[in-house]
């Protein structure tokens, strides 16, 4: 069997960035949508985490349920953002252009959704559960940190080598994860190294707006709700939309155009 082509770090990172920014017009168009269906839900997502965790009745001081907790909006948001991935990806990959803002929850849609969380957000979710908290006895923490070693590999490099079946989904192609993982062999740090260069910088500029942001549990009227939770949804779209970006292009890579890119970002 062949070796799988090596994937270009800095060459499919530019390639990712000129993507995004060329199609910053189709970007709105298809997320505007999904961002006024986000408002309400981030804006009760905080209060909720304010009552649970901070009021003067709050129930819950673990801050791994506090993490479990705030990771509510992103599950829901899961759907909608689905609908957004599977048609960036089909404009991407096929250059089928949105003409309206998708949210019908269809079965390709439905499919992605549940593979993105299970590639992706569930292994984040049992990260943090997985985290000691300050109501465990001591003796328990060794054991959490070497179950967290041996978890790490699971959570971080295995998404990476499956990650060739979200494209697949949105294009209606049968991938199955065993495919995905022969076809990105060889490439396990070449895969690790471009979603870092691409994801990273969106992230740092994403906390820095979110510690930015002015605190709407202390500040609970309607119209710093309705700003924050724009902001929010948006600065949080631009880590995700590079990170679909990145998925198109892999999946370009190995599957569609089985060579690198050239010079430019392009197949050659």
């Amino acid at each position: 069997m062949p070796h799988p082509p090596k994937l270009p770090v800095w060459k499919t990172t530019r390639e990712c960035y000129r993507l995004v920014f060329a199609h910053a017009g189709d970007f709105i168009r298809i997320s505007w949508l999904w961002v006024l269906v986000m408002i309400p839900v981030y804006a009760a997502a905080h209060a909720a985490i304010w009552y649970l965790t901070e009021s003067p009745d709050s129930m819950i001081s673990s801050f791994r349920l506090k993490s479990l907790v705030s990771m509510f909006p992103n599950v829901l948001e899961a759907g909608f953002l689905s609908a957004v991935a599977v048609s960036w990806h089909q404009l991407i990959l096929v250059r089928h252009a949105p003409t309206t803002a998708p949210l019908i929850l269809g079965r390709t849609v439905l499919l992605y959704a549940v593979w993105g969380f299970a590639l992706f957000l569930l292994p984040c979710m049992i990260w943090t559960f997985m985290l000691p908290s300050e109501d465990i006895p001591t003796a328990w923490t060794g054991i959490y940190v070497v179950t967290s070693i041996i978890m790490l590999p699971i959570i971080t490099i295995l998404p990476l080598r499956f990650s060739l079946k979200l494209p697949a989904i949105a294009l209606g192609h049968d991938t199955s994860l065993t495919q995905s993982f022969q076809q990105t062999r060889r490439n396990t740090l070449r895969l690790s190294l471009t979603a870092v260069v691409c994801w990273l910088p969106a992230l740092l500029i994403m906390i820095a707006i979110a510690y930015a942001l002015p605190d709407i549990s202390q500040t609970p009227d309607l119209a710093t709700y309705v700003a924050v939770s724009t902001v929010m949804s948006y600065t949080y779209a631009i880590p995700a939309i590079l990170g679909i970006t990145w998925l198109s292009l892999i999946y370009r890579h190995f599957v569609l155009t089985p060579h690198p890119l050239d010079s430019h970002g392009n197949p050659s």
